[in-house]
């Protein structure tokens, strides 16, 4: 198993549950806001990009010393990948 760094589920439902913030962080990182909520969906690990935390943290006012993310462990792909 790898360790893997992603934000906190109550950061991922804030985000679901807010179209303002969805805008805000898919207009710091350039994408949309379709693919913010696809992240979202998967807790991907874009959304531990340094805009997007800047984000959180600003549109939420939380402190300077909430963490925002966790690190969880991950079971690694079993079999071969895919031919593409």
């Amino acid at each position: 198993m790898a360790k893997v760094i992603r934000l906190k589920p109550e950061f991922v439902e804030a985000i679901k549950a807010n179209p303002e913030l969805q805008g805000k962080i898919a207009q710091a990182v350039n994408r949309s806001v379709n693919a913010i909520y696809r992240w979202t969906a998967a807790n991907n690990s874009q959304l531990t990009m340094l805009a997007v935390l800047i984000e959180i943290r600003t549109f939420l006012k939380l402190r300077p010393d909430t963490v925002l993310t966790e690190h969880v462990e991950m079971e690694e792909p079993k079999g071969e990948a895919p031919v593409l």
